[in-house]
């Protein structure tokens, strides 16, 4: 789970400052949410791949050097 600590704390030999985000296993991020310590991220968005006839049609039109307005 990705999470952002709201507070420094020190996990092993690691000190997260406030504002840092790092990815821990799930137990330890429920933890460390549940005191409050952190919250967290959602992660980032993941495009989907467009399917090739689209891809296609996106580089031939930038070869073209736009589309036309008729």
């Amino acid at each position: 789970m990705i999470i952002r600590f709201e507070q420094q704390i020190l996990i092993g030999f690691r000190v997260y400052g406030p504002g840092e985000v790092a990815e821990l296993p799930d137990d330890a991020a429920r933890s460390l949410i549940a005191r409050r310590i952190a919250v967290e991220v959602a992660p980032a968005p993941i495009r989907e791949a467009a399917d090739p006839a689209r891809a296609a049609a996106r580089r031939a039109v930038k070869r073209e050097g736009g589309r036309d307005a008729s």
